[in-house]
């Protein structure tokens, strides 16, 4: 298909039609006035002489000011939004084989290009976002959850127990953190450090975390920590991965929090305190 360079069209108060021959057409039209110009009857550019082949395209750019005043402006069929009457604005045009595409899109640089309104938050909801289905967002055969803040923020909690805490801990657990209703909190990660105090514990030194809820197995042991001294560099622990089976171990439950607590009792002596950090996430 031969075209041409580009092709001037002026508008007058009188409005009428302009028809693009298709023999040989322009790759751009411009659509200009002179100066403020008040349409008192319609404007129409269409499809003139000549047969459309699948494939033919053409651009049409608005240059002008005009003062629609009720009256339309068509472009291939489609009409022009009347505010954008004194923007500058592109009509993109494709043949698909049966009929005429267009593209109407305003320059990114006019006032109201793109609605304020539109970009703040809460505005962009799942009905206007192409593939939501559900709880997730899907793409071709990409399927993502979608972002949970509350699931994928990692958090922490940092808590000092003290020795009277301590010597009654396997009796009496001690709350790390509290449950978060319709929760579970899952534990990532937990250091534990000796940070006062002068006497170790000598009896029942394996400590645990374990849900509040009454669960049989524990999160976190480390054993033998309470005989530490004092200066030892903090101890790193992961979850525990293969509890030991079997019916009502719950090691993770709704609505309850994580404690500390001592192994098989309660110290028979030590004042040593300790410090407990804990990574964690709710879901």
């Amino acid at each position: 298909m031969i075209t041409q360079g580009f092709k001037v069209y002026e508008v007058v108060a009188g409005g009428g039609t302009d028809s693009i021959d298709l023999t040989i057409p322009y790759d751009t039209y411009y659509i200009k006035t002179s100066g403020a110009v008040t349409l008192t009857s319609s404007y129409t550019i269409q499809a003139g002489a000549g047969t459309p082949i699948e494939g033919m395209k053409t651009q049409i750019k608005y240059r002008g000011n005009l003062d629609f005043d009720g009256n339309n402006f068509t472009v291939f069929g489609v009409s022009v939004p009347n505010e954008w009457q004194d923007k500058q604005w592109t009509a993109d045009i494709y043949y698909n084989g049966s009929s005429w595409e267009v593209n109407l899109h305003i320059d990114f640089e006019e006032t109201g290009g793109i609605d304020g309104d539109k970009l703040i938050d809460g505005t962009v909801t799942d009905g206007k976002i192409i593939g939501v289905d559900g709880s997730k967002i899907t793409s071709g055969t990409i399927t993502a959850n979608k972002f949970d803040s509350s699931v994928s923020v990692v958090k922490y909690a940092q808590i000092t127990i003290s020795s009277v805490d301590i010597l009654n801990s396997n009796s009496a657990p001690v709350d790390l953190i509290s449950g978060v209703p319709g929760k579970i909190i899952y534990p990532i990660a937990a250091t534990a450090f000796i940070v006062g105090g002068s006497i170790n514990y000598t009896t029942n030194t394996d400590i645990q975390l374990i849900s509040s809820g009454g669960s049989t197995e524990p999160i976190f042991e480390l054993a033998g920590f309470l005989a530490t001294p004092v200066g030892d560099n903090p101890v790193f622990a992961l979850p525990l991965i293969t509890p030991t089976p079997g019916a009502g171990v719950k090691q993770l439950l709704t609505n309850n929090g994580i404690q500390f607590k001592t192994k098989t009792g309660n110290p028979a002596a030590g004042d040593r305190t300790v410090r407990i950090t804990l990574f964690y996430v709710e879901y």
